[in-house]
C-alpha cells in the first residue's frame, strides 16, 4: 500500500472552483468554441453570477444543496430563462471538472431547472419602425431594414458573407447554427436587397 501497489491511492484536492473557471474551463470553453464565439461569451456572461456564489467552494464541495440555493438566489434577481441558461453554464463546468477526474458526480444533474413561459412579444408597430430608422445612423439604418425585413437576428446580419447572397435570385443563406432550423434561405424583399447591393 505504501508503494502504491495495491491500488488505493490518495486524492488531491480538486481546486477552487473560481481558479477552475478563470484557469482551466475559460480558457478551453475558448478553444472549443471557436467556430462559435456566442457560446464562449454565453459561458462568460453567465459565469460573471456563478464565480461570486461558487467561487471560494472546492469543486467536489458543490453539492445538490448549493446548487439551489444559487438557483433560488438567482431566480430573484433574473428571468427563469436566464437562471437557467447560468444552471445550464454551471453544468458544463462540472461536466468538464467530471472529465478532468477532479470530481466523481455534477450534482447539477440532481437539480430541475425552472420551468419557462412563453415569454413577453412585442410586435413594434409601422409608426415606431419609422421612428427609429428615421434617427438611426446609416449603418444601424442598414442593419435594422435588414432584421425588419429578413427577420434575421442581429448575430445572423453581423455574421453575413458576400458568399451567402443570391442576389439575382433574391434569397440569402444563413449557415451558421446549430440546428436545420437555422440554418436557412430567406427570400429578400426590394428593400433588403437594395441594402446589400451597396
Amino acid at each position: 500500500m505504501a508503494e502504491g501497489r495495491a491500488g488505493i491511492r490518495s486524492q488531491k484536492a480538486a481546486p477552487i472552483f473560481e481558479k477552475f473557471v478563470n484557469d482551466g474551463f475559460l480558457p478551453w470553453a475558448e478553444n472549443e468554441h471557436r467556430a462559435h464565439p456566442s457560446t464562449y461569451v454565453r459561458y462568460g456572461v453567465s459565469t460573471k453570477a456563478l464565480v461570486p456564489f461558487f467561487g471560494r467552494y472546492r469543486l467536489e464541495g458543490i453539492s445538490a444543496g448549493l446548487v439551489e440555493k444559487f438557483k433560488v438566489s438567482r431566480a430573484a434577481e433574473i428571468s427563469a430563462a436566464g437562471t437557467n441558461r447560468d444552471l445550464a453554464a454551471l453544468r458544463m463546468i462540472l461536466n468538464f471538472a467530471k472529465r478532468q477526474q477532479h470530481i466523481d458526480r455534477n450534482p447539477v444533474c440532481d437539480v430541475e431547472f425552472l420551468a419557462e413561459g412563453p415569454g413577453n412579444m412585442r410586435i413594434v408597430s409601422h409608426e415606431e419602425q419609422q421612428q427609429y430608422l428615421s434617427a438611426a445612423s446609416p449603418l444601424v439604418y442598414d442593419v435594422a431594414l435588414l432584421i425588419v425585413e429578413t427577420g434575421m437576428r442581429p448575430g445572423e446580419v453581423f455574421w453575413l458573407k458576400a458568399e451567402d447572397l443570391n442576389l439575382p435570385q433574391r434569397y440569402l443563406k444563413v449557415t451558421g447554427g446549430k440546428t436545420r432550423f437555422v440554418r436557412r434561405n430567406i427570400p429578400l424583399t426590394e428593400s433588403a436587397i437594395e441594402v446589400l447591393k451597396i
